[in-house]
């Protein structure tokens, strides 16, 4: 059922079908900004990195997920640890910040964000203030 999976998708305990069509309602719901949906817990998902096929111009997870983060303003809490996430992600990241009013809570332990990326994200973070960062 779709809310089993979201509450399994919420909880960080999701199969490997991390873009399936039921993940792309989740992420519709963000969208739509869904009021339920205030806590968010991706957790080794490996939405980032590069896209499977390079010579399409297809997103990867992150990049879809960020897509939908732009407008969304009930989501509180994203947890993103674990998820292969690159410098170029955070470009997609510090991008969806910049335009994002209700995040609070960000965590991105455990990836493998560079200078780059941590410029990006800094330069993101003038304009929008987390209350928790964790990137260790």
């Amino acid at each position: 059922c779709d809310d089993c999976f979201l509450e399994q998708f919420v909880e960080g305990k999701a199969d490997e079908r991390a873009f399936s069509e039921r993940v792309e309602n989740v992420v519709e719901r963000l969208k739509q900004n869904d009021r339920s949906l205030q806590i968010l817990d991706l957790r080794d998902e490996t939405l980032g990195g590069t896209p499977a096929d390079d010579d399409e111009a297809s997103e990867n997870g992150i990049s879809f997920l960020c897509n939908a983060l732009r407008d969304s303003y009930y989501l509180m809490q994203l947890n993103l640890s674990g998820n292969n996430l690159n410098d170029e992600d955070c470009t997609h990241i510090g991008s969806a910040l910049l335009t994002n009013d209700g995040l609070m809570s960000l965590n991105l332990s455990y990836n493998s964000i560079g200078c780059k990326g941590a410029k990006e994200l800094a330069a993101a973070l003038k304009l929008h203030k987390l209350a928790v960062l964790n990137v260790g």
